[in-house]
C-alpha cells in the first residue's frame, strides 16, 4: 500500500472522528436545551406579584435534598413523595415570609391574568403569591410546590392556582393546636413556642405546653390581613408541618426517626384459691384403687372359704 493511500485513509479517519465529536456535542446541546422548563400560572387578579423559589434538587438516590438557605428549615422535603404537599408548602411559605428570603424570580400577572417563569432547570420549586385586597375582599393565593424533572411529559407546566377569598369587613378567630407524632418519645420538650404572623410579620409569641393543653386562641382578628402560624424553634430531631382548615391551625411535630416503645411483658394473673387441674387424675386414680380393693377383698374371701 502506497504512502499516499495511507495518508488519505488517515485523513478520512480524522474527518469521521471530527464529525462524530461534533454530532455528540450538538446532541448534548439539544439535550441541555430540551431540559429547560417553564411554568405558566393562571390567577384571577391582574398585577399580582408571585415569587419563585428553588427549594431542592434530586441527588444520586433520586431523592430531594434541600439547597441553600432552605437547609436550615426542619421541613421534610426528603420524603416529598409521601408527605402532605399542601401543608408542606403552607409551612415553608410562612417561614419565607417571616424571614424575608430572597426569591429566585419575581413576576406579576399580566393583562391575561398569567405569570410565566421560563428557562428553569430541574428541581423542586415553591411559588408564593402576594395577598391582595380587591373589591372589598382579601385574596390569598395558595402556596404550591412544582416538581420539574425528566419524568414530566411536557416541559411547560400550566397551573390554575387556587386561592382563599375573605370579606374584609368581618372579624375572625384563630385556634392553634400542638400535635406530637413521636410515639410518646422521652425527648419531647415540655413546651414549645409558636409565633402569630400578620402579613408575614411577627406580632405575638406564645408558649404551648400541658398547662394550656398545647393550644391557644386569638380572637377579634381583622380579616383585612393574612394571619399565619409558625413554630419559633423546632425541637432537635423533629420535622414541623402546619396544617390549617378555616380557623383551626395544627402545628405537627413528627420525630425524624420514630422509635417503637418497648412492649411490656404480659402480666400473668396469680393463682388464687384451689387448683382444679389435678381433679381428673385424682378421680381416675380413686376409681382404679377402688376396683383394685374390691378385687383384693374377693380374693381374700375366696381364700378363707377354702
Amino acid at each position: 500500500m502506497s504512502k499516499k493511500i495511507i495518508v488519505n485513509i488517515k485523513r478520512l479517519l480524522i474527518f469521521a472522528l471530527s464529525i462524530l465529536l461534533l454530532s455528540t456535542a450538538l446532541s448534548v446541546d439539544v439535550k441541555a436545551e430540551g431540559s429547560k422548563f417553564s411554568i405558566d400560572l393562571k390567577y384571577v387578579i391582574e398585577n399580582t406579584e408571585f415569587k419563585l423559589y428553588k427549594v431542592a434538587k434530586k441527588n444520586l438516590d433520586n431523592k430531594y435534598k434541600k439547597i441553600d438557605v432552605f437547609k436550615e428549615y426542619p421541613v421534610n422535603i426528603e420524603d416529598y413523595e409521601n408527605v402532605d404537599k399542601r401543608s408542606l408548602a403552607m409551612t415553608l411559605s410562612s417561614y419565607i415570609k417571616r424571614d424575608s428570603i430572597e426569591a429566585l424570580r419575581v413576576e406579576k400577572t399580566d393583562g391575561n391574568l398569567r405569570v410565566n417563569f421560563k428557562n428553569l432547570e430541574e428541581g423542586l420549586y415553591l411559588i408564593v403569591g402576594e395577598d391582595v385586597i380587591f373589591k372589598n375582599y382579601l385574596y390569598i393565593p395558595s402556596a404550591v410546590f412544582i416538581c420539574l424533572d425528566e419524568n414530566n411529559k411536557n416541559t411547560e407546566i400550566t397551573i390554575d392556582l387556587k386561592y382563599k377569598k375573605t370579606d374584609i369587613d368581618e372579624k375572625t378567630n384563630l385556634n392553634v393546636h400542638k400535635i406530637w407524632d413521636d410515639n410518646d418519645s422521652e425527648s419531647r420538650p415540655e413546651s414549645i413556642e409558636v409565633q402569630l404572623l400578620k402579613d408575614g410579620n411577627v406580632i405575638d409569641t406564645v408558649k404551648l405546653s400541658k398547662k394550656n393543653r398545647w393550644q391557644m386562641e386569638w380572637s377579634n382578628l381583622s380579616t383585612k390581613f393574612n394571619y399565619e402560624i409558625v413554630e419559633k424553634n423546632v425541637p432537635k430531631g423533629y420535622y414541623v408541618t402546619v396544617n390549617r382548615e378555616n380557623t383551626v391551625v395544627k402545628v405537627i411535630n413528627k420525630a425524624e426517626i420514630l422509635v417503637d416503645k418497648p412492649k411490656s411483658p404480659d402480666k400473668k394473673i396469680p393463682q388464687t384459691g384451689q387448683l382444679w387441674w389435678p381433679l381428673p387424675f385424682l378421680f381416675v386414680s380413686s376409681i382404679f384403687f377402688l376396683i383394685k380393693g374390691i378385687r383384693w377383698d374377693r380374693n381374700k374371701n375366696d381364700g378363707n372359704k377354702r
